[in-house]
């Protein structure tokens, strides 16, 4: 699909570029988003916090789960790299994520809701109970967040960010020029940015839902389903798949 646009807020005459927006979505030759092998773990959204100490006026009349989350589930041990997912907001501190006692990683310090994928290395999953836990270490700074959504991918990341494959191109409508630019990429339902993956040799900076492509082209993956794209800085326009 094609979208042409003029570079929208405040402005010259000079600074005024018309471009052309290329996004590409494939998704017919890959796994759908209902595989039965993904399951939830946690469904429900959790607030962390210190009891008594909300960090914002929002969090006064919700009193925090506990300072950690802590989920106990059954699986098989793993023989090969699986997929953890979880949704967070408000997070602005150091939070760690345990599998089991080791860590998987950490959330990302961003207020913005997203969607995070963690890889989880093989034979950390053992047979029988696991045990998933985030937790923050000891700090001075209150920081209340919300987590939850949690959900078990058995195929490794890459493979599990790989039902949609989306081609984008940016480029000037008069020149034909290629466009840098910071590309969003947002969950269908809500405000959550999208985790997605980049193979490597493009001229890409990427966090999870956010890339800046140097050369206005990308090459993306992403979990199939319905997903908006926004193509930012210093531009602003829009394109929805389905």
């Amino acid at each position: 699909m094609w979208l042409s646009a003029t570079e929208g807020g405040a402005r010259d005459d000079h600074s005024m570029m018309r471009f052309l927006f290329f996004v590409f979505v494939l998704t017919g030759a890959m796994q759908a988003a209902g595989e039965p092998g993904r399951r939830g773990l946690d469904a429900a959204r959790h607030h962390l916090g210190v009891a008594g100490l909300p960090e914002w006026q929002e969090f006064e009349a919700s009193p925090p789960h506990g300072r950690q989350l802590d989920v106990s589930f059954s699986a098989q041990a793993n023989a090969q790299e699986n997929t953890l997912f979880l949704w967070q907001r408000n997070v602005k501190t150091t939070w760690n994520v345990l599998l089991n006692g080791r860590k998987l990683g950490a959330l990302e310090a961003l207020a913005q809701p997203l969607v995070l994928a963690l890889p989880i290395p093989a034979g950390l999953l053992k047979d029988g109970e696991n045990r998933l836990s985030i937790v923050r270490p000891p700090s001075p700074m209150l920081d209340d967040i919300v987590v939850g959504e949690i959900a078990l991918d058995p195929r490794p990341r890459d493979d599990a960010l790989a039902e949609a494959v989306l081609d984008v191109a940016v480029t000037d409508a008069e020149s034909g020029a290629a466009v840098p630019c910071r590309l969003t990429l947002v969950e269908a339902a809500g405000e959550a940015l999208a985790p997605l993956s980049a193979a490597p040799g493009q001229r890409l900076a990427v966090r999870t839902g956010v890339v800046y492509t140097g050369d206005g082209q990308a090459r993306l993956g992403a979990r199939a389903g319905g997903r908006t794209v926004t193509l930012g800085w210093p531009h602003m326009v829009q394109f929805t798949s389905s």
